[in-house]
């Protein structure tokens, strides 16, 4: 895990308003059209609620916007992976997590929120609620393949997965990763975050 965006967020936990995330980086050629599609249908039947919203190529400034009960509508038909720049869900699990799930090009996930959105205070809530995100990254590597992935605050979690892929590591992120250990893991981290 990160421990500089651990120590970044110590220094002020309080009002930041961080988004902390679990960002993975992938081989670039797993991530096309159609594990994108698959990947974010199966996003879509997990959570409690989504909506959809993506930057394309056509229009990079302006976010188009795709409501809960058309996304299946608009994987299958209107969307196209190699004109997306970014494709956001944005989700609310059943245990109360309310963030995003951003895909971007070519090969980077990041399953993040505000930094409050990871602590309830209830250390059975927190812990399913952070089993939940792990099973958000197990689609992506079910869909994906092997990754590598960091859990951080801001885009700290994402370089670090980055530098662990430019290590040449073995793959710590896998679809028969340990979710309870990495959500174990997570749990300690913001629970040590707050107790500051």
């Amino acid at each position: 895990m990160n421990t500089y965006s651990l120590e970044f967020l110590k220094r002020d936990w309080q009002g930041a308003g961080y988004d902390l995330g679990f960002a993975a980086v992938f081989d670039r050629n797993s991530v096309n059209q159609r594990s994108v599609r698959v990947f974010a249908g199966r996003v879509a039947e997990y959570v409690a609620s989504i909506s959809l919203k993506y930057l394309s190529a056509d229009c990079p400034n302006a976010w188009q916007t795709v409501s809960a009960g058309e996304i299946e509508q608009f994987l299958s038909g209107r969307f196209h992976w190699h004109n997306t720049q970014l494709l956001v869900l944005e989700v609310t699990t059943i245990c109360g997590f309310s963030g995003y799930v951003e895909i971007n090009q070519p090969d980077q996930l990041i399953v993040g929120g505000p930094s409050e959105s990871y602590y309830k205070g209830n250390s059975a809530e927190d812990l399913a609620m952070a089993i939940e995100i792990m099973e958000v990254t197990r689609f992506a590597a079910e869909g994906f393949g092997d990754g590598f992935g960091a859990f951080g605050a801001g885009s700290s979690a994402i370089e670090q997965a980055k530098e662990l892929r430019a290590l040449g590591r073995q793959p710590n992120l896998t679809s028969v990763i340990n979710g309870e250990a990495f959500a174990l893991s997570l749990v300690k981290q913001c629970t040590e975050l707050r107790e500051l």
